[in-house]
C-alpha cells in the first residue's frame, strides 16, 4: 500500500537524522530517505568527494540533484558488481577513475506508468562508511590530435553473438573494452583491434566499423564460423 504524500515526507525527513551508512543496503536507504524528501544536502553528503575538484564536484551535485526530479514510483536497490564492469576511462587527455575502489552498486529507478528512468551508481567503503564514489582526474600530457568518435556494429540479427572485445587507442593509452551489445561508439584515436566469439550457424550479417561515423570496414557475411577478428591495417 502506497503512503500518503505526507507521511511519506514526514518517514522520509525522520530518516534524515540516522546515522552515516555503513552498508549499500543502508546508503540505498539514506539515498531513498533524501530523494523522497527532496533533501539536496543530505543527498551531497552521500558522495564521497576526497580528491575531486570543485568542477567535477559540481557536476556531479547538479546530477544528483537530477535524482529528485523524478516521477512515479521510486525504488533504490544495491546490487553487486559485475566481474566485467570498469569504471576506469580515458577521456581528451586524463584518465578518469574513482576516487575510492567500487565495492558495489546502487540502482536508483523511478517507475511511471510504461515509463521508467534507471541510474546505477557506484559506491565504496571509506573507513566504517558506504558512500557513492566520486571521481578523480589525471593529467596524461597527450599532445597528439584530439579523439574522435569511432564504433562498430552488427549488420542484420546477431544471434548468439556472446561477447565482442575491442582493442583501440584513446589520447594515447591503449585499452580493451567488452561489449555484449550489437553496437557501440566510443571516442578514441583508431580501432586496433575487434573480435567477436560466439557466432552460431543462424547468425547472418556483417561487422561494420567505423572512424568519425564513416565506415573504413566491411566484413564478408559472418555464417559458418564461430569467431572474427578484425586487425587495422597498418601504415
Amino acid at each position: 500500500m502506497r503512503l500518503p504524500g505526507l507521511l511519506m515526507l514526514i518517514v522520509a525527513l525522520a530518516g534524515s537524522l540516522g546515522a552515516t551508512p555503513s552498508t549499500p543496503a543502508e546508503l540505498a536507504d539514506a539515498l531513498q530517505t533524501a530523494i523522497l524528501a527532496r533533501d539536496h544536502t543530505a543527498l551531497h553528503q552521500l558522495l564521497f568527494i576526497e580528491h575531486m575538484s570543485s568542477t567535477d564536484i559540481e557536476k556531479t551535485h547538479t546530477r544528483l540533484d537530477a535524482l529528485i526530479d523524478g516521477k512515479g514510483q521510486l525504488s533504490v536497490i544495491p546490487d553487486r558488481l559485475s566481474e566485467r564492469v570498469s569504471f576506469m576511462r580515458i577521456n581528451r587527455g586524463f584518465r578518469i577513475e574513482p576516487n575510492v575502489t567500487p565495492t558495489g552498486i546502487i540502482r536508483i529507478a523511478w517507475q511511471d506508468g510504461r515509463a521508467s528512468t534507471v541510474n546505477t551508481l557506484p559506491c565504496g567503503t571509506v573507513g566504517d562508511r558506504c558512500l557513492l564514489t566520486g571521481i578523480t582526474r589525471t593529467d596524461l600530457g597527450w599532445k597528439g590530435p584530439p579523439d574522435h568518435q569511432l564504433g562498430f556494429s552488427l549488420e542484420d540479427k546477431p544471434a548468439g553473438v556472446h561477447l565482442i572485445v575491442v582493442k583501440y587507442n584513446v589520447s594515447g593509452v591503449d585499452v580493451e573494452e567488452r561489449y555484449s551489445s550489437k553496437s557501440a561508439a566510443f571516442e578514441g584515436q583508431h580501432i586496433d583491434e575487434l573480435t567477436i566469439t560466439g557466432i552460431t550457424e543462424n547468425f547472418h550479417g556483417k561487422l561494420v566499423v567505423r572512424d568519425q561515423s564513416e565506415p573504413i570496414f566491411e566484413s564478408p557475411v559472418l555464417s559458418g564460423q564461430t569467431a572474427f577478428t578484425y586487425r587495422r591495417p597498418q601504415p
